[in-house]
């Protein structure tokens, strides 16, 4: 009974990072967001603009990518133990 209490425990634990992590990915996408729409809103006066606010929105879709992708390796491992 006192396993299972700690079981439950470390879980309870582990969802609350996890809801946190959701929280703060939430938060990233819609500061993207927000970007994304004011970078579509601006007139590029350049081709060079245009590249740079690519690679500005591919390094951030690959930030959010593998913090989700840690996080739901994580969730997974929880389950397995």
């Amino acid at each position: 009974m006192k396993q299972l209490g700690v079981q439950r425990s470390y879980i309870g634990e582990k969802t609350n990072t996890l809801d946190a992590t959701v929280r703060n990915l939430s938060t990233t996408h819609e500061y993207l967001n927000e970007v994304r729409s004011r970078l579509k809103g601006t007139n590029m006066a350049s081709e060079s603009a245009d590249s740079v606010r690519t690679q500005i929105l591919q390094q951030a879709s690959s930030a959010i990518l593998s913090q989700t992708n840690s996080r739901h390796n994580m969730g997974i491992s929880l389950f397995q133990a």
